[in-house]
């Protein structure tokens, strides 16, 4: 008896039915909103924006870059077209093997994506300065159009909607229930990670505006990658994997009671939290489940799930990967039993990483604010506190070094009563010299005092002025403070002014102001703190030529110096104080309320 065999090809009965299946199987629009942003990558985008914002009472999400645009060789209906009618298909299968590197996207279906966003689409396309094409697609509907279109308007000269080539994608009608997951801090911080590696082997600047943030909140956020927590495991950077290109290992160890988890990511882009829980890889055991081992693995030739880009597909390049890891097991294991053997100094140095790393984007989101003054060089001061706190002090390692900028130091006021109006000598601006980003604002404070060196503090006139109006203005004057605002030019200026008694003395003085974006970062910055053991002084913090000194023979200090979390809360009230201060022009009666509320806060801190 024979049988006869039928062969065949599949096929869908319905191809708009896996295009569905497809964009549903990406629910994070985060993720989603990630994708879009390494298509931008993938193109070579050299600036890059991302915009959430509300137009006509709705909600829009732009994503702006200047990279060689889309299918750049094709006439733009063409160019549109191919990505409406090759959804799935993905050009980088067209590519060689160094054209690949980098580049995961290439419009396959992380273009569906938006679904998970928003209601529609508008991809809009330009190529060397020819007209405005856009591909516009709806949320679940099979249909397409390729219309005239329009750019956003650029913002500012650096804007990539400037550039002859550039891109813009726009989702339409975002969703209601995204709108929480897509708000500026927590889409920062999500990117930060997500793309770490992306980011940091290209550079690209990222930007991201929220132009729906409320009341003071930052609206402008700066997507840099996310440093890693704990301390660096010793072993190799790099991992062979037979048959396939070599994976990047950065391990870490997390401090005591502290759970991490090895994240695993394909060309720089995160796919997975936690290679343990990757059934694909089968490493479900010691040492990957070790709850302070962390870090990430960065294996180029794996695949993700082609719809969600999460998780591991189970091919002969996870099955390397695997073996891979199981070769380096006996060394992981070693590595860690030496860094729980490290001193707790260096397990501490960790907890002021978090400080710094805390206070890190401080100026950009809240550009109001200005960071410390550090010395260049300095060191704490000797003291019986200082070696046996387990606190560092000085530069992280692998840190860069800080410049010095004595703009935090607030002057000493000398003793005796308030000097005589009548008798105005000198004048001083606090801080000396002000850095501000383009856009944002600063406070300063101008010091009179009388020819025995003593403050003076009524009875005087003040003349505020600006040298230069196009880099900067006064936003607000009140006596002896003033608060200036950036413009959008970046550049050098003086803050003036003017001094003078009922009697017609008169002083002055100037102040270098600074317009530049991260100025505060190359001219101040995050001290560790310096421990002075003075249990006689009801001081907490100060701040003395450039360094942040802790007292930690206050009665506060002591009550948390033996639990670290509370130390280091403790610890970011202090700085967040100094900060305030500083900020504030060093003013006197700004310092008598925000000591009062150090002192609430740590009563506060101690019930916790």
């Amino acid at each position: 008896m024979s049988s006869t065999a039928r062969t065949g090809t599949l096929r869908a009965r319905d191809s708009f039915d896996l295009i569905r299946l497809l964009a549903r199987s990406q629910t994070d629009p985060r993720k989603a909103t990630a994708e879009l942003v390494q298509n931008s990558l993938d193109a070579g985008a050299r600036r890059l924006v991302v915009t959430r914002a509300r137009e006509r009472g709705a909600v829009v999400l732009k994503i702006a870059d200047d990279g060689e645009g889309v299918l750049p060789d094709l006439a733009r209906e063409d160019a549109l077209e191919y990505l409406a009618r090759n959804i799935g298909h993905s050009r980088k299968h067209g590519l060689t093997l160094e054209e690949r590197r980098g580049a995961l996207g290439r419009y396959g279906i992380g273009l569906i994506g938006f679904w998970a966003i928003g209601e529609e689409l508008e991809l809009r396309t330009r190529v060397r300065d020819g007209r405005v094409l856009a591909l516009v697609l709806r949320e679940d509907e099979p249909g397409y159009k390729i219309v005239e279109s329009a750019f956003s308007s650029a913002t500012t000269d650096g804007d990539p909607l400037r550039a002859p080539t550039c891109t813009e994608v726009v989702v339409q009608r975002v969703h209601s229930a995204c709108l929480s997951a897509l708000a500026g801090r927590r889409l920062q911080d999500y990117l930060a990670f997500e793309l770490r590696g992306q980011i940091r082997e290209r550079g690209v600047p990222i930007l991201l505006h929220d132009g729906l943030a409320r009341g003071r909140g930052a609206r402008v956020f700066r997507v840099e990658p996310r440093a890693l927590e704990g301390i660096p495991l010793d072993g190799p950077a790099q991992l062979e994997v037979p048959g396939f290109r070599a994976a990047r290992l950065e391990l870490r160890v997390l401090s005591e009671g502290a759970r991490g988890g090895v994240a695993l990511a394909a060309e720089g882009a995160i796919v997975a939290d936690d290679l343990a829980r990757e059934p694909a890889l089968g490493l479900d055991h010691a040492p990957w489940t070790e709850p302070r081992l962390a870090g990430v693995v960065d294996f180029p030739d794996l695949a993700p799930g082609p719809g969600s880009r999460r998780g591991v597909v189970p091919n002969r390049a996870a099955e390397a990967l695997r073996s891979a890891l199981l070769s380096v097991e006996a060394n992981v294991v070693t590595a860690l039993a030496v860094a729980r053997e490290a001193p707790a100094r260096e397990l501490e140095r960790e907890a002021l990483q978090r400080l710094r790393r805390a206070f890190s984007n401080l100026t950009l989101e809240l550009p109001r604010y200005e960071l410390l003054g550090v010395a260049a060089g300095a060191a704490p001061a000797p003291g019986p506190d200082v070696g046996n706190t387990g606190l560092a002090v000085g530069s992280p390692e692998g840190g860069e070094p800080e410049m010095s900028d004595e703009a935090g130091k607030e002057p000493e006021k000398p003793l005796g009563e308030p000097g005589d109006a009548s008798e105005l000598s000198t004048v001083e601006i606090v801080p000396s010299s002000v850095a501000v980003p383009p856009g944002g604002a600063r406070n300063a404070r101008a010091i009179a005092r009388d020819g025995a060196g003593r403050e003076i503090e009524s009875g005087l006139t003040f003349a505020w002025s600006i040298e230069d109006s196009t880099l900067a203005t006064l936003a607000q004057t009140d006596g002896a403070r003033a608060r200036l605002r950036a413009g959008e030019p970046e550049g050098a200026t003086h803050l003036c002014v003017s001094v003078t008694s009922a009697n017609g003395r008169s002083a002055e003085a100037r102040a270098e102001v600074s317009v530049r974006v991260s100025a505060s970062r190359s001219r101040s910055g995050i001290p560790d703190p310096v421990l002075i053991d003075d249990t006689t002084g009801s001081w907490r913090t100060r701040v003395r030529e450039g360094r942040w000194e802790v007292n930690s023979g206050h009665r506060d200090y002591r009550l948390v110096r033996d639990r670290a979390e509370r130390r280091l809360e403790y610890l970011a009230i202090l700085l967040a104080k100094e900060i305030v201060f500083h900020s504030e022009g060093g003013d006197s009666r700004v310092g008598e309320v925000l000591e009062s509320l150090a002192e609430v806060s740590a009563y506060a801190l101690r019930q916790l």
